[in-house]
């Protein structure tokens, strides 16, 4: 016997289909017909026989109408259904923002300046999950766990406990299209060639509240997010942009760092001798300790756990031979930095909020912006922007 194996391999194989539920009900009994016998009757054709996989999509308002109607059950019975969650983590939802970007025209000549798409991919991910019952986590520190980041008393093993305790979360929330379409409305609108995070913001604000699929207790929410994504996040990055611009004292940020894990008494510390004060902590260190904790909300209770975790470090990078710098540890390096700039917060507010700076004070504002512009991804519109944005969270401190 001769076989076609042409043949055979057209008849086999993976049929994708999209917005299934949207086709019309004779074709899905056409495909009931098909997983059942595996033929497919075809007007003027005799049986085809199609040993076929299908996968298919669907959005969950359709899924929900489908399952109401009794009439599906045959089908249902022949269908394994795999939820697809939105994703949870800002960093990835960012990534699919600056695809989306990349490939629409309306972008192609338009800066956004470091934080527009991440600020909007904190927002989405914020309507997505479900608030968290226990004491000490909030929807903000949530994001934050699902971002990878290191939040206080909580371990990266809370990650998959979270998602445990909230099976559907990801289900609900906005889209990345409905955020696109905001940022591409305030490109459109405006017709700039610049647009802050700030910017964003209030767009993605104006399209909730022009939503006509939304009532009111939905458009509340989902503002309140917008506040919260601004407010906890932002607000943290833009600060921490201004203060490297402010400080370029590389030099400075290292000698802080090496004193950290020098000071700390707590337990252990890199290899220089142990005498009889071992464990113990200066009056004077404690206080820079407690200094430099206070920036990242680090409480007393949680002091030693913190100070141990950076000596265990300090002490992994002597037995390896490295030197321990910022890049071992993400939080020590936050809490150096907004303790830096302590020191010139009050220079910042200074020069910036003169109605008329002086050409000293001018040179010092045009070289923030620079640093910016040139170190840290914005253009001249937005940093100028980012820099007035500080000192308005500076002067409300």
């Amino acid at each position: 016997m001769v076989v076609d194996r042409s043949r055979v391999c057209r008849e086999r194989g993976v049929l994708e289909m999209i917005e299934i539920l949207k086709v019309k009900r004779e074709f899905l009994y056409l495909l009931l017909t098909l997983t059942q016998e595996k033929n497919v009757k075809v007007s003027r054709f005799p049986l085809i026989h199609l040993d076929e996989t299908i996968l298919a999509h669907t959005n969950l308002a359709e899924f929900h109408k489908f399952l109401q109607e009794k009439e599906n059950e045959a089908l249902l019975d022949r269908m394994v259904i795999v939820k697809v969650p939105y994703t949870l983590s800002f960093p990835e939802e960012g990534r699919i923002y600056a695809k989306l970007v990349s490939a629409a025209p309306a972008f192609r000549d338009v800066h956004l300046d470091p934080h527009t798409l991440r600020i909007a991919a904190v927002f989405a991910v914020l309507t997505r999950l479900v608030k968290p019952e226990r004491e000490g986590l909030d929807l903000g520190k949530k994001a934050r766990i699902y971002a990878g980041e290191s939040v206080e008393g909580f371990t990266e093993a809370e990650i998959e406990r979270l998602r445990l305790e909230a099976p559907d979360e990801g289900l609900t929330g906005v889209s990345p299209r409905f955020v696109i379409n905001a940022i591409s409305n305030a490109i459109t609108r405006s017709d700039t060639r610049s647009l802050t995070s700030m910017e964003v913001l209030l767009a993605v604000k104006d399209s909730i509240e022009n939503d006509a699929r939304m009532d009111a207790k939905l458009k509340k929410t989902w503002i309140d997010h917008l506040v919260l994504a601004r407010k906890e996040f932002y607000n943290r990055w833009v600060k921490e942009d201004v203060h490297r611009a402010l400080l370029p004292r590389s030099r400075a940020r290292r000698r802080t760092a090496r004193q950290v894990p020098r000071r700390s008494g707590s337990g252990a510390r890199p290899p220089r001798g142990q005498g009889p004060d071992h464990g113990r902590v200066a009056a004077g260190d404690e206080r820079f300790l407690r200094s430099v904790e206070d920036k990242i909300k680090v409480s007393e209770s949680g002091k030693l756990t913190f100070r141990q975790e950076i000596v265990r470090k300090a002490m992994v990078a002597y037995k390896a031979g490295e030197k321990f710098t910022l890049k071992s540890h993400a939080r020590l390096s936050e809490a150096i930095e907004q303790y830096l700039f302590e020191e010139r917060r009050d220079v910042l507010r200074l020069v910036t909020s003169a109605a008329r700076p002086d050409d000293d004070a001018q040179r010092k504002i045009s070289a923030v912006q620079q640093r910016l512009i040139a170190e840290y991804g914005y253009d001249e519109h937005s940093a100028k922007e980012a820099l007035s944005y500080v000192t308005t969270l500076l002067a409300q401190e």
